[in-house]
C-alpha cells in the first residue's frame, strides 16, 4: 500500500513538471502519460462506454490498477487541455 501510495505522489510531481511553460518538457512528458494510458487500456479494454463521472457502483467492477490511475489521469487530462488552450492563444 505504501508502495501505490508513493508511486501516485511521484505521478503528481510528473504532472506538476508536464504543467511547464517549456515545450520539449511538456512533449517528453505527452510521451510518458500516453504510454501510460496505453498501457491500461492494453491490460484491461474498455468493452462499455465510460461514464462521465464514476459512482461506487461503477469503481466496484474496475481493477484495482486503473481505479489507483483515476485521480492521476484526471489531472493529467487537465493539464493537457490547458497547455493545449495556452498554445491556441
Amino acid at each position: 500500500m505504501m508502495h501505490d501510495t508513493m508511486h501516485v505522489q511521484a505521478l503528481h510531481y510528473l504532472i506538476l513538471i508536464s504543467e511547464v511553460e517549456e515545450m520539449e518538457v511538456f512533449k517528453i512528458c505527452l510521451e510518458y502519460w500516453n504510454t501510460l494510458a496505453s498501457e491500461l487500456y492494453r491490460d484491461n479494454p474498455c468493452t462499455v462506454p465510460a461514464p462521465l463521472f464514476v459512482n461506487k457502483q461503477v469503481t466496484l467492477e474496475l481493477p484495482p490498477r486503473r481505479l489507483l490511475y483515476i485521480p492521476v489521469l484526471s489531472k493529467v487530462s487537465y493539464c493537457a487541455c490547458s497547455v493545449s488552450t495556452g498554445l491556441a492563444s
